[in-house]
């Protein structure tokens, strides 16, 4: 933007290296940086790992101190639901070096606890029970990030693992879902918003008429009284996961839908195009904010989610995947990248950046 100017992914300058943690990404793959912290609502931290082709942790919900992370002056703790912050870096080891000393209590709680992380469940990868994500109906995803789940998902059978295409209850054909995470995502973001920027995103909201927007519409009308039953469904959500990992150790999925696309011009300042912004995957016109669905699948329950690379595409762009684990349980889904990494690979500099 004028402001700042582009950011640009060091596989293919001409392509976004994602956002929102899109600088910390492209300054870690290029060798520029070791190690990064990002946020993460919307996938900001698992969206450019998988574009930058590192790693990147989204931790469980209350694991890190969230203090000033979406500062709302004069208010002294702006900590607010779903978002997290979290490290980015070329290996899972150093994502969980930078989690041993990241984690913690909020400012003010330290008097009383302190974080002891459980061991990961499994050592070895022969040794995890690990579901894949079904395909989700509406949803166009890349075929290359498709073929690359379930290419994962034959090695690691192979190997001798549990694997199974299974998901938590209550997640269906994930419109619902998804429409309950904009819901949550609009009554965050649109909390500090003046009142004729509400008005204009409602409206804009409005006119699609979709069961998606709609659903952001109502986080932005919602009452008090509606936040408090949105964190009741979350509470739902939360156990029917916790149900799951009894029985799987981690769920393994897409971490966005789509590969690092082509930079898009965009109007300044910020208006409300990414309500009607479309992408091209493999040749078909898919909604922007489409991509909003595999990052949603741990944020709505404040999972740990581990986004790794997993190999490049035709076009010699990264393929990443993400791993969500046990809540409170986030060694687990870094182990599992890790070892991984060990099978098949972990990060690959980018052509023309020397970090000897």
């Amino acid at each position: 933007n004028p402001v700042f100017g582009r950011t640009n992914n060091p596989w293919d300058l001409g392509r976004t290296p994602g956002g929102s943690s899109g600088g910390s990404a492209a300054a870690i793959a290029a060798g520029l940086s070791a190690l990064e912290v990002g946020s993460d609502i919307g996938g900001s931290i698992r969206v450019p790992a998988v574009f930058c082709g590192i790693y990147g942790h989204r931790p469980s919900e209350t694991l890190l101190p969230r203090s000033g992370q979406f500062p709302m002056p004069p208010l002294p703790n702006s900590a607010v639901v779903m978002g997290v912050q979290g490290p980015l870096a070329r290996s899972a080891e150093d994502l969980e070096l930078a989690l041993s000393v990241l984690a913690g209590p909020e400012i003010g709680e330290d008097v009383a606890w302190k974080v002891t992380l459980p061991a990961a469940r499994r050592e070895r990868l022969a040794d995890f029970r690990v579901a894949i994500l079904p395909p989700i109906p509406w949803l166009v995803v890349d075929s290359q990030i498709t073929a690359a789940l379930q290419g994962l998902a034959d090695r690691l059978d192979k190997l001798g693992a549990v694997v199974k295409e299974v998901q938590p209850d209550g997640l269906g054909d994930h419109r619902e879902y998804h429409g309950f995470y904009r819901t949550l995502l609009s009554a965050v973001t649109g909390a500090r918003v003046d009142a004729e920027t509400r008005r204009q995103r409602i409206a804009t909201l409005r006119e699609a008429g979709d069961d998606l927007s709609m659903g952001a519409v109502r986080g932005l009308e919602g009452s008090a009284g509606d936040y408090l039953i949105w964190n009741g469904r979350r509470e739902q959500h939360r156990a029917a996961w916790r149900a799951f990992f009894r029985d799987w150790d981690v769920l393994l999925a897409p971490a966005i839908n789509v590969l690092a696309y082509p930079h898009i011009e965009r109007a300044w300042p910020a208006d409300n195009s990414d309500q009607t912004l479309t992408l091209t995957i493999d040749g078909r016109s898919v909604p922007y904010l489409h991509g909003f669905c595999y990052p949603a699948l741990s944020t709505v329950p404040g999972q740990p989610a581990t986004a790794f690379p997993v190999g490049l595409s035709r076009e010699g762009l990264p393929i990443g995947l993400q791993a969500v684990g046990p809540y409170l349980e986030d060694l687990t889904p870094i182990r599992f990248a890790a070892l991984l990494a060990r099978e098949i690979g972990g990060f690959r500099k980018p052509s023309g950046y020397d970090q000897s």
